[in-house]
């Protein structure tokens, strides 16, 4: 697959069944996201949580995450991850099955808003359990 290369800022953003989890902004050191920067720590990509942005863009980019996730009939945790690229975001992709090592982002996410990891694994045990 060949892809239109989209600069700008790196957004993802969490959704946790009907709620909007959150958003986190990455930089990396290299010169884009790729497999380094995402999964060896030494890359040093840098994570920033809360993002940077004003309420109005936070509002369009967690509402774009969320419509995104029901829209394709996701369930559970989900990550869209987005490019925010002259004033617009672009949506790349949604993680139906987010990672959950120590650079993972959802969560990472969910402890900014209070959530620990075991809480954050029970719920998504707890809601996977009321699916038919």
């Amino acid at each position: 697959m060949i892809e239109e290369f989209i600069g700008g800022r790196e957004i993802q953003v969490a959704i946790m069944g009907n709620k909007k989890l959150g958003a986190i902004e990455l930089k990396p050191k290299r010169k884009f996201y790729d497999y380094q920067a995402k999964y060896n720590s030494s890359a040093k990509t840098e994570h920033i949580i809360p993002v940077d942005l004003p309420k109005g863009k936070m509002d369009i980019v967690m509402n774009m995450a969320y419509k995104a996730h029901k829209v394709i009939g996701c369930m559970g945790v989900t990550r869209s991850d987005f490019k925010f690229f002259n004033n617009k975001f672009y949506l790349l992709e949604i993680n139906t099955q987010p990672g959950m090592t120590k650079l993972s982002l959802v969560p990472e996410i969910a402890a900014h808003r209070g959530m620990s990891f075991l809480e954050l694994i029970e719920w998504i045990m707890q809601d996977a359990s009321k699916k038919n």
